[in-house]
């Protein structure tokens, strides 16, 4: 809530229990009654202020969640069968899983395995594990040398894509 009008309201109650007690000892029903009345409907603006400063907040925080989804979704680009993410210095961080970013996050996929300059990964979080293919050129990964030939490797029918959690 505004600290001025939370503030200004306060001050508005207290300037009218004095009014009241004043109204009390006048002894006028219908003056009475109309000071009351004007309480009851302060007393009803602060509670909508509350309400309003509420929804504000929740606002605010909607606007700023949406407006960092826009700013993650200009630096998100997809080649090489996979998405990164454009960094301010003008590299990439990823890949991402395709499958993932169709759903609107970013997620790294586990390394299944490095053959013929390609490193296949696993995304575990689909039905079913989605593989998908990166060049090896393009990872800032250091030594993949225990990837060769070791991985769990899961099928070699088609190189992932959106339908490859179908297989």
């Amino acid at each position: 809530m505004d600290i001025a009008a939370f503030g200004a309201l306060s001050s508005a109650l207290a300037s009218l229990k004095t009014i009241i007690d004043i109204a009390k000892s006048v002894n006028n029903q219908q003056l009475n009654s109309a000071v009351l009345d004007v309480q009851a409907k302060l007393i009803d603006v602060q509670q909508r202020l509350v309400e309003a400063n509420e929804e504000n907040a929740a606002l605010k925080e909607e606007n700023r969640q949406l407006k960092s989804a826009v700013e993650l979704e200009k630096r998100v680009v997809f080649h090489d069968q996979a998405y990164w993410k454009k960094l301010d210095d003008g590299t990439e961080e990823g890949p991402f899983c395709p499958g993932c970013w169709t759903e609107g996050k970013l997620h790294r996929s586990q390394i299944n395995s490095v053959e013929s300059g390609v490193v296949e990964f696993a995304c575990d979080r689909h039905k079913s594990t989605y593989l998908f293919h990166v060049p090896e050129r393009l990872l800032k990964h250091g030594d993949l040398s225990s990837y060769k030939s070791s991985g769990v490797s899961y099928s070699d029918e088609s190189p992932g894509g959106p339908d490859s959690w179908m297989r």
